[in-house]
């Protein structure tokens, strides 16, 4: 797999379950049956790695562990991060979902993941489903808001922005520090489609952006501070359009 970690030695051992580790990867129930998780060897809250010791193989496998010991074959992962890792300790049951960008999946791929979640779950009421991107955070709340508001189940909500207003109580952050405003938006249309509101079929002409303020965010060689903005259209997942 492109991007895939190199594999490291894994042997299954229940009494080997790093709850810092755990902690480390963010690891986070937000119902009894859907976990969130931050990229088991590339996650932001990983600290760094003392050698000898592989540090990012002592964080997915600590994961693996866990979910075999409490899940034996009874346990999805969806990964939304477009970076590959070892699969075997998790005896391969993860599910790529890729798509260019930070914004929230495409609808087409929003509806994909809750129909592959929602048959997955209701195949076993032991199944647990555990959702990650890179830092459990953006993509990764956009998807467990759309689940949550997929099905009329006891968990789901009236639309996917009261789950995220749910999950952002669940994680203890506010909903701007979860998600940025492309991917609530986005929330907003799969609300319309769980509504039964077609998307618009006729063309649509961009005329222009507008940028109100320029935020100073970085340092040019000469030591200004700014920004150097750029604009990117996808279209279906793929990208049409860079400046």
């Amino acid at each position: 797999m492109d991007g895939a970690s190199k594999p490291s030695q894994y042997t299954y051992d229940p009494c080997k379950i790093d709850k810092r580790a755990l902690r480390d990867l963010d690891l986070c129930f937000v119902t009894s049956r859907i976990l969130t998780v931050s990229h088991p060897t590339k996650s932001p809250f990983l600290p760094g790695s003392p050698a000898p010791t592989n540090n990012q193989f002592h964080h997915l496998h600590s994961l693996a562990n866990m979910l075999n010991s409490k899940y034996p074959n009874q346990y999805m992962i969806l990964n939304a991060s477009e970076v590959s890792y070892d699969y075997l300790p998790f005896n391969n049951m993860v599910i790529e979902y890729n798509f260019p960008g930070h914004p929230s999946p495409p609808l087409g791929v929003l509806v994909k993941v809750c129909s592959s979640v929602e048959n997955w779950l209701d195949s076993d009421p032991k199944n647990i489903a555990v959702i990650h991107c890179l830092t459990g955070l953006g993509r990764t709340a956009s998807i467990v808001s759309s689940l949550l508001s997929w099905s009329l189940g006891p968990s789901s909500f009236q639309s996917p922005l009261d789950a995220l207003l749910y999950l952002s109580s669940v994680r203890q952050m506010g909903i701007n520090e979860l998600t940025i405003p492309s991917q609530r938006r986005y929330l907003r249309y799969f609300s319309n489609v769980l509504e039964g509101v077609k998307p618009c079929i006729r063309p649509v002409v961009l005329k222009r952006v507008l940028l109100s303020r320029a935020p100073r965010i970085a340092k040019n060689e000469v030591g200004e501070e700014g920004c150097a903005p750029y604009l990117q259209i996808f279209k279906s997942g793929k990208l049409v359009f860079t400046t």
